[in-house]
Formats: structure tokens, sequence, C-alpha cells
């Protein structure tokens, strides 16, 4: 019964005691950091580098087969970008099905992987903390980082609680300088982060669907954010051109991405393959304050060939079961 029990104990607890890959959103049971130390650490320098310097040309790639834990390090990085003094936030890409439409589908990806919290302990999502982080920037500046921290605390339990105004923060937000050095798209997006997303439950659910490049389907946010009316062809322009507002959004509040493409190996049709060349090509050229971040099998990725992504990557590592 004893054997038993520590036999059901080990499976629970070891990481790395299947090779089914797990969700990087759940907790891992046991964390065994000498796991992928290498590229964990890394990954990270590289990770707090970028937020440090936004728009250096930067980029990872990791190896390694079936069992060697990529999944277990995907959830550590997860568990790392959620930890509170963490400036940044996790998101999990797998290859689109349609390789028609990829900025769309790699901002429905960012969109819904934001709408995490940034701490475990936290009700509302990333999107609610660059709303904040937004309206403090807009402030006065002079203010120390520990007194920053008790202000987006203090408009957070605001939002929680459905007290404040949005159209006053909006008022004072929209003014800031600093909207005026970053695109058109920048402007959309906090507009709709402190202004809608706050506001109700309607305009939180407009809000989303707007911030996933959908259209819309009510008429609580502005006619000119409507697209209703775009082609599939103008949401797609719309998807590439907004993505890279929030790249410069985030780049002024050094918030970094941490974007994981994982699951390579269900890319099939050459469509799918041209069109993870083009994202991963993107996130390095033009998306800044983005660090995208390959997890594939060794053998697999040879036969990608993706040539203007393999020129662009600045380190590679090897995944290991081994400690």
């Amino acid at each position: 019964m004893k054997a038993e029990r520590l036999r059901e104990r080990l499976t629970r607890d070891n990481p790395l005691a299947s090779v089914a890959a797990g969700s990087p959103w759940e907790r891992v049971g046991v964390d065994v950091p000498a796991i992928n130390r290498i590229p964990f650490e890394g990954v990270m320098r590289l990770f707090q580098q970028i937020g440090r310097t936004p728009g250096e040309l930067l980029a990872a790639l990791i190896l390694g087969e079936v069992g060697n834990g990529k999944s277990h390090l995907l959830a550590r990085l997860r568990q790392f970008c959620q930890q509170g003094t963490q400036a940044g936030a996790f998101v999990l890409v797998t290859p689109p099905e349609n390789g028609a439409t990829p900025f769309r589908y790699l901002l429905r990806e960012i969109a819904d992987c934001l709408r995490h919290p940034p701490e475990e302990t936290e009700q509302l999502s990333y999107w609610h903390h660059l709303a904040a982080r937004l309206i403090i920037e807009s402030q006065e500046r002079n203010r120390s980082p520990e007194q920053k921290t008790i202000k987006i605390r203090q408009l957070l339990k605001a939002m929680r609680q459905g007290k404040g105004s949005p159209a006053k923060w909006w008022q004072q937000v929209r003014t800031a300088p600093f909207l005026d050095r970053l695109p058109p798209e920048s402007f959309d997006l906090a507009e709709v982060l402190v202004r809608w997303l706050p506001s109700s439950s309607e305009g939180r659910r407009e809000a989303m669907a707007w911030l996933r490049g959908d259209a819309l389907v009510g008429n609580i946010l502005p006619t000119r954010l409507d697209r209703s009316e775009a082609s599939l062809e103008a949401i797609e322009e719309q998807a590439r051109a907004l993505l890279i507002g929030l790249g410069s959004l985030l780049g002024h509040l050094h918030r970094p991405l941490l974007i994981c493409f994982d699951r390579l190996e269900d890319l099939r049709t050459p469509s799918q393959h041209a069109a993870m060349d083009i994202l991963l090509t993107f996130l390095v050229d033009r998306m800044v304050a983005a660090l995208p971040v390959v997890l594939a099998r060794g053998e697999f990725w040879e036969t990608l060939r993706l040539e203007r992504w393999n020129a662009q990557t600045v380190a590679v590592w090897r995944a290991t079961a081994s400690r």
C-alpha cells in the first residue's frame, strides 16, 4: 500500500511523468529548476533585455524531442511572467489552422492570453493593468516606482468595484504627450483600454472583441473603430497595424510580451509554413517589445526551412529532461 501511494505521488508531482503535453496555464506540480535551467535563464535574460531596450532585434529557438521538458519549460516561463515583480506578459501561440490571415490570428491569440491576470491572486486581466498604467503614465511622472504601484492598485480596485470615471480617465490620457509620438493605432488601443474596457459589461465585451480583431456587433465603441463593413483583407491589414501599435505602446511602458510558439509539428500545408515565417519575421522586424520564442522538435524544425527566421535567431538552446 505504501509503495502504491508513493508511486501515485511521484506520478502526480513529476512534471515529466508523461510525454503528453499539458497546458502551460496549469500550475506545474513540482517545479524542478535544474531541468532546462540554461534555456530558461537564457530566455529570461533576453526578455529582461528587451524590456529595457524595446526595439532590439531579439529572438530565441529551443529545440527538444518529445519528453524533454518543453511543456514544463513553458509553464515555468508563464509563472515567471505572472509574478508581480516581473514586467511583462506571457503569450502562447499554436500554429494557425488558416494560413491566409496570420496577423488576425496572432492578434486574437495575444488578446485571449492577456485576458489572464498578471498575478495568480489578481481578478482583473492584464489588459486592465495596462489601462491603469496608461492612466498613471499620463499623470505626473516624478513618482517613485513604489508610489506608482500604490496608485495602480488603487485604480484596479476602483475598476473591480465599478467606481471611477473611465470618461475622465480617457480625457486625461488622450492629451498625454507620449501618445503623440506613437502610431495612430496606439492611440486607438489606449482609448479602448482606458475608456471602454472598464466602462460596463457591454463596453468590456465590445472592447475585447475589438482587441481580438473581430467585427463589432454592438454600438458602444466609436464608429471609427467599427469593422463590421470592412473586408477580410482590410481587417487583416488593420490587425497588422494594430500589432505594431500594441508593440509601440508596450515599448513605451516597458511591458514586453514573451510570445512562445509551440506545437509546430501541426504545421502541415505550405500556406501554414509561409504564415509562420511571416509572423516570426514580423515580430522581430516590426513589433517592438516582443520576444518571440520557438519551441520545436529538432528533426521537424529542420524540415520547415524558415530561412528568414533562421537568419534572425540570436540564441538557440537544447531542451533536455536531465538535470
